[in-house]
């Protein structure tokens, strides 16, 4: 009953169990990549409060830092979390995954490590790994088929990595070629693989003229490796670049008077 093949069947057969009390319907699809059944509910268009996904130990006195959806399981969302002030004793950093298919109240996979969690994602191509950028700099990864609540890889705390709370995580690129992005708040922007956190594969400190750009949240739009967008802390956008001649900031927009939180490019 001790050995790993015992407790992942015993895991596997648990969230099967526990979707079964919940649902009237086939409960046989399990988030490892070997789906059972087609997912995807048809949208509903009116803009409404449908579910409230809490946990008594994970959630409570928590704030949210930053969610996303699964791409090849839309009904999965991801949901990080920063450090509860009230259990010390506790991880300080949490993400959740939620299941908005299924009526079950508790996360389909809770994951934590030792630095509030600032941003976190679903890796694009690999929708089984989950990635988070923490409050310490580091990089972590999270594999949703390891059994293990902990990072299976996380970047070292070095000069050569980030060493500023990393608020912004995108991956970039094509199924064959793709790369993950990261900014902190000194303006050092990495680009990691995701095979090896180990060490950035390429760095680049955003600067605007000999201001360090404290970068909030980044947007790069659909198939663009080179071109971004970043919202900073003091509320300006900037276009910036990643190579060429004109790597770095290129452009400034004010307008905002706070620090922009979010930012998104949408496809025309």
């Amino acid at each position: 009953m001790t050995s790993q093949d015992f407790r992942s069947f015993f895991d596997s057969a648990a969230r099967i169990v526990e979707k079964a009390l919940c649902e009237e319907i086939d409960v046989g699809f399990l988030y490892s990549g070997e789906g059972l059944l087609d997912s995807g509910d048809n949208a509903d268009e009116l803009l409404r409060q449908n579910r409230v996904f809490e946990d008594e130990r994970w959630t409570r006195n928590r704030s949210v830092t930053s969610f996303d959806m699964n791409s090849k399981y839309p009904e999965l969302i991801l949901v990080s979390y920063n450090n509860n002030e009230e259990a010390p004793n506790e991880p300080e950093g949490v993400v959740l995954v939620w299941n908005k298919k299924f009526s079950k109240t508790s996360p389909e996979y809770i994951f934590h490590c030792q630095s509030p969690v600032m941003s976190a994602c679903f890796a694009r191509f690999q929708p089984h790994l989950i990635l988070g950028g923490t409050y310490s700099g580091q990089i972590v990864a999270w594999d949703m088929r390891a059994g293990k609540r902990t990072p299976i890889q996380r970047s070292p705390l070095s000069a050569s990595a980030h060493t500023h709370p990393v608020y912004c995580l995108q991956v970039v690129g094509t199924q064959n070629a793709h790369n993950l992005i990261s900014i902190a708040t000194d303006g050092k922007l990495c680009s990691w693989s995701l095979d090896m956190l180990s060490q950035p594969q390429d760095t680049l400190e955003l600067q605007q003229k000999t201001k360090t750009v404290a970068v909030t949240t980044m947007s790069f739009a659909l198939g663009e490796v080179n071109s971004f967008l970043v919202g900073s802390e003091e509320g300006t956008l900037y276009s910036s670049s990643r190579h060429g001649n004109k790597a770095g900031i290129n452009e400034a927009f004010e307008g905002h008077h706070g620090p922009l939180l979010d930012l998104i490019i949408t496809k025309q």
